[in-house]
């Protein structure tokens, strides 16, 4: 009974993880990233520091704007970096452009969807672009 207990317990903690990580801006490893962007600077120690630099920036600039993005962008982002490479500028980035597609979307009507009473296709032989294009 208490290996199921605990084996059920240890089994939702990835779950809590999750949930934890959306609530706040997560720690990254981002030293090992900068480590391994000084293989592409001339001096090394000055690659270093400027990435730390730039993800320490980033990452005080989440902390200021964290709540203003949507839960589900925020975990959908710090997924696509995390495991591959750590970096508070790519989770910055990432949210950045998904608030701007939501902006676009907004300003443009992108965001509804036209609806088909009939359901069917539309006949598209006699569609014209219209003037000027």
């Amino acid at each position: 009974m208490r290996v199921f207990l605990i084996t059920s317990a240890l089994s939702l903690l990835p779950l809590a993880n999750a949930a934890y990580a959306a609530e706040q801006v997560p720690k990254l490893d981002i030293k090992s990233s900068c480590h391994a962007a000084q293989a592409y600077g001339d001096n090394k120690a000055i690659a270093f520091k400027g990435c730390m630099d730039d993800e320490n920036q980033a990452y005080d600039q989440l902390k200021k704007k964290w709540s203003h993005y949507k839960p589900r962008d925020r975990q959908d982002c710090v997924d696509q970096v995390a495991h591959l490479i750590p970096s508070y500028v790519e989770v910055l980035t990432c949210l950045e452009m998904s608030d701007d597609l939501k902006n676009i979307g907004d300003t443009q009507g992108f965001g509804s969807v036209p609806s088909n009473p009939g359901g069917q296709a539309p006949d598209v032989k006699n569609i014209t672009a219209p003037s000027g294009q």
